[in-house]
C-alpha cells in the first residue's frame, strides 16, 4: 500500500500582516510540491495571526487570502491543514473560531477543527461546542481511509493546566482520544516563546526556567498522547513569538514552545526538526501503521496495554524509517 507523505511547516507568523502570512503559507506549499508531499500542516493562526482585535477587523482580507491559498493547494494537488482564526458561518450563525481547516488535495473542505481550550489571546472566539468524538473525520487517500482528529495548541495540555475543582472534574481531550481509535492526530500550536537576545526579557533567568519547565511538560503530553492512543501525531509550531515585528535576524534565536515533527504510536519522534527558525519536514506514513503497532502492543501486554504503566517492546519488532529535510 502506498505511503502518505505528511508534512509540516514551522513558519513565522506576523500579527497584523495577513499578506506576509499568506506568502509564507504559499512558500511552504511550493516546497511541498517540490518534495512530493501529500498533506501539509501549518501552525495555529498561521494565516490570520494571533492579534485578535486585528484579525476580527480584517476578515475580508483573510477570506480573500484563504481563497488564494486554496487555489494554490488545489492546483498543486496537496491536501492542507491550515491554521487560522476566522468568522465561520454555522447553524448558530456567524461565530468567531480558532480553527484548523482541513482541505483535500482537490480543494474540498472535508473537516474543521475548532479549538476547545481557549486562552485570553483567542479574544472573542467561541470554544468547540461538540464532544471530541463528533469532531473526528475520515481522510481518504487512494485505497486508504484513516480516522483523524485535530487539536489546537492548549487542547493538547489544557485540561491539566485548568486543574478543575473538587466539584468540577476536568476530563482531558487526550483521555478521550485513547478510546477513539484514531489513526492520526493533527496538532497545530503557537505557544509561549521569547527572543534570547535583544529584549528586556532576554537576561531574566526565570524566563528560561519557566520555558524549560513548559517545554518538558508540552513534549511529554505530545509523546504520551500518541502512545496512549496508539496514533501517529503530526505537530507544528510557529518559530516566532506573539506580536513578532518581522525581524528575521531573530529567527535563529527564538526556540519553539514545543517540538515540531511526527511522533509514532509508541511515542517516538520519527523526525528530527530543529527548534529554531523556518523549517519544513516530512514523514512517509504507512496507512497500516496503527494496526501494526496495535498488534505488537497487545501481543507484548497480553491485551492489557490500556491498564499497563510501562510497555516493554523490542526495537526489532518494527522497522522505523523517516525522512526529514
Amino acid at each position: 500500500m502506498k505511503k502518505i507523505r505528511i508534512a509540516g511547516a514551522q513558519i513565522p507568523i506576523k500579527d497584523k500582516d495577513i499578506q506576509y502570512n499568506k506568502n509564507e503559507i504559499i512558500k511552504a506549499l511550493e516546497w511541498a510540491k517540490e518534495n512530493d508531499v501529500d498533506l501539509l500542516q501549518t501552525p495555529e493562526g498561521s494565516l490570520s495571526g494571533y492579534e485578535f482585535p486585528y484579525w476580527e477587523e480584517n476578515m475580508s482580507e483573510i477570506i480573500e487570502s484563504l481563497e488564494e491559498i486554496q487555489k494554490v493547494q488545489k492546483d498543486f494537488g496537496i491536501a492542507l491543514n491550515l491554521g487560522t482564526c476566522i468568522v465561520d458561518y454555522e447553524q448558530y450563525g456567524a461565530i468567531k473560531r480558532n480553527q484548523i481547516r482541513h482541505y483535500s488535495n482537490t480543494g474540498e473542505l472535508y473537516g474543521i477543527t475548532n479549538k476547545t481550550y481557549l486562552v485570553h489571546a483567542d479574544g472573542n472566539c467561541i470554544p468547540n461546542f461538540h464532544d471530541l468524538e463528533k469532531t473526528a473525520f475520515k481522510m481518504k487517500f487512494d485505497d486508504s481511509e484513516l480516522l483523524t482528529v485535530g487539536l489546537i495548541c492548549n487542547d493538547m495540555w489544557g485540561s491539566s493546566q485548568e486543574q478543575g475543582k473538587n466539584f468540577k472534574p476536568v476530563r482531558s481531550l487526550n483521555e478521550t482520544l485513547t478510546e477513539m481509535h484514531v489513526d492520526i492526530i493533527f496538532h497545530s500550536t503557537h505557544g509561549f516563546k521569547f527572543a534570547e537576545v535583544g529584549t528586556k526579557d532576554s537576561n531574566d533567568p526565570k524566563r528560561y526556567i519557566i520555558r524549560d519547565t513548559m517545554d518538558l511538560w508540552n513534549e511529554a503530553w505530545l509523546r504520551m498522547t500518541a502512545f496512549r492512543s496508539v496514533s501517529t501525531l503530526l505537530t507544528v509550531d510557529s518559530c516566532v513569538y506573539w506580536d513578532w515585528d518581522g525581524n528575521e535576524d531573530l529567527l535563529d534565536k527564538i526556540r519553539t514552545s514545543s517540538p515540531s515533527g511526527v511522533i509514532n504510536p509508541i511515542g517516538q519522534w520519527v523526525t528530527n526538526v530543529p527548534r529554531y527558525g523556518r523549517q519544513y519536514f516530512y514523514y512517509d506514513l504507512d496507512p497500516n501503521l496503527k494496526k501494526k503497532y496495535w498488534d505488537v502492543i497487545n501481543l507484548k501486554s497480553k491485551g492489557e496495554w490500556l491498564n499497563s504503566d510501562i510497555i516493554s517492546y523490542n526495537n526489532d519488532d518494527l522497522q522505523i524509517k523517516s525522512d526529514t529535510v
